[in-house]
């Protein structure tokens, strides 16, 4: 069976979309690190959790645009944040030096990706 050819419209969408996740990145690694922040200096019931998720969507929107190594690695930053959350206790120092270099890892790819 032969693939279709994608439409030139969409090809067009999907790269806009594209750029649009692209140009957005510095923003979104500004919420992870502003985040990293308040969980080093005051952790907050439930931030580990959010960083979880700012790391899922990373993933998926990653994955979907193309972006592979930036992908790999958030989903390695959201397993090491499921990890350390499990059973809901906070994360002690040894763990949370493992998220910190998860997160570092993300900035790194991210900041290749524009």
């Amino acid at each position: 069976m032969m693939a279709r050819a994608v439409p030139v419209q969409l090809q067009e969408l999907l790269e806009s979309k594209r750029r649009q996740f692209a140009a957005g990145l510095p923003a979104r690694m500004a919420e992870l690190a502003q985040l990293q922040g308040s969980v080093r200096a005051h952790p907050m019931p439930g931030d580990f959790e959010r960083l979880a998720r700012i790391a899922h969507g990373l993933a998926g929107s990653s994955a979907l645009f193309g972006f592979d190594a930036l992908g790999a690695q958030a989903r390695a930053l959201q397993l090491e944040l499921q990890s350390a959350t499990a059973g809901g206790a906070t994360p002690p120092g040894q763990r949370n030096a493992a998220i910190d270099a998860a997160i570092q890892r993300v900035r790194d790819c991210a900041s290749g990706a524009r």
